[in-house]
């Protein structure tokens, strides 16, 4: 882990450390895995590309879209239940850079 980074991101790089941990033992073991990741960036799905084109596996990216109001609406009764929120200005900052087509996600080291 990076000592420099915040509380927050320490724990996102340790979650990402053992999801990826978990998902080779799971390949390696000829399972089919289904990784869901909200708001997926580029960056973070090559990881998955080259790890399937390590391990010469299929690799797919399924992208399903929700209604950015409905997102907000699901945000908000997430908070007043007691849950995690990231708030409406967070939730329409990442629809509006999601606009775009996301390119085709490829291994960074070929095919």
């Amino acid at each position: 882990m990076s000592p420099g980074r915040s509380r927050p991101h320490r724990q996102e790089e340790t979650v990402s450390i053992a999801q990826q941990a978990a998902v080779r033992a799971l390949l390696l073991a000829d399972t089919s895995v289904v990784v869901d990741d909200t708001h997926l960036q580029l960056r973070h799905a090559r990881v998955w590309a080259d790890l399937a084109a390590e391990l010469g596996v299929g690799f797919s990216v399924l992208e399903v879209w929700t209604d950015v109001d409905e997102s907000v609406r699901r945000d908000a009764a997430r908070a007043a239940s007691g849950g995690r929120s990231v708030g409406e200005d967070v939730i329409r900052g990442i629809a509006r850079r999601a606009g775009a087509r996301r390119p085709d996600v490829l291994p960074t080291r070929g095919a």
